[in-house]
């Protein structure tokens, strides 16, 4: 492992955009997570499409692939399945890249705050993160993603997980955020977000999804003057109006991007939700013009 960590001294790594809303159509009512099981080929060309837009790591489509969200959809027993079909068609894409390409294993929040939960225990969570996380590491991840973080002792389990698993694996933790600068969605000073993280030394640590590329923006500059952390910013493209679009153009967004790569605070830069290849094009294109942030 330490590959990413090695890129990322190098140069700010492009990781791609949205997955969910890129495959929601397709997915109907369906788990979005399980059309890496019955269309591989949409998923891979999803993949493929990023990867020709400049990213060099690509997420799996497993987000919602724990055994406690995919309950919801009665699908909890194929958890294992769903994990290697996704990571089968990302692997597929990057090998057909022409260079190396990071495959990245998506581990959602699940559908339960085990701070705040009645109905699921610490052991349970810390099973349904095992079976996600193991799966991911079987079928040969290169890092696992903990993102879109709401209750940030989930994610410390989850990594807690994913170290029993394999120590020296690539950890990158990214959680969501308030509108109310300084703090994580759950309320959570980011003065102790960063604190939780120490305990964990993820690769890199950020934010993603949240109320767009301001608010990760402000709230990663703020971060960047209490931590060393590799930083990494996600943003979606907005927060979608009631007919369901996303507001920040991919000019907007690689403008608000382009304020935290010209002060040096980026090592990985990409996308969530309503973010598209071309948001990710002009992404490429404009962190080629500068350095990492040191680490």
């Amino acid at each position: 492992m330490g590959i990413l960590r090695d890129m990322m001294r190098e140069r700010i790594v492009i990781a791609d955009g949205a997955t969910g809303t890129m495959l929601a159509a397709r997915a109907g009512d369906k788990c979005c997570d399980l059309l890496a099981v019955e269309q591989p080929d949409a998923v891979e060309a999803l993949h493929a499409d990023y990867i020709a837009a400049g990213a060099d790591m690509i997420t799996t489509d497993t987000f919602c692939s724990d055994p406690l969200t995919l309950a919801e959809w009665h699908l909890e027993d194929r958890c294992e399945q769903i994990v290697r079909a996704a990571v089968g068609a990302a692997r597929r894409a990057a090998d057909k890249a022409g260079r190396r390409i990071l495959v990245a294993g998506s581990v959602g929040p699940t559908v339960r705050n085990i701070s705040l939960s009645t109905d699921v225990t610490e052991q349970q969570l810390r099973e349904a993160y095992a079976r996600q996380i193991g799966a991911l590491i079987d079928s040969g991840v290169d890092v696992v993603l903990i993102e879109s973080v709401c209750d940030v002792r989930n994610a410390v389990i989850a990594a807690e997980e994913c170290r029993r698993l394999l120590p020296d694996m690539d950890l990158v933790v990214t959680a969501t955020l308030s509108k109310i600068k300084g703090h994580l969605v759950s309320g959570r000073p980011i003065d102790r977000f960063v604190d939780d993280m120490k305990k964990i030394a993820p690769a890199a640590v950020g934010f993603n999804c949240s109320y767009g590329a301001v608010n990760v923006a402000d709230n990663i500059s703020l971060m960047a003057e209490k931590c060393d952390f590799a930083l990494a910013a996600m943003p979606s493209a907005g927060v979608p109006d009631a007919s369901g679009r996303f507001p920040d153009s991919e000019r907007r967004f690689v403008d608000v991007m382009e304020s935290l790569a010209s002060c040096g605070r980026l090592n990985i830069a990409g996308g969530c939700c309503g973010t598209t290849p071309g948001h990710i094009a002009a992404l490429a294109e404009m962190c080629r013009r500068y350095e990492p942030r040191k680490i």
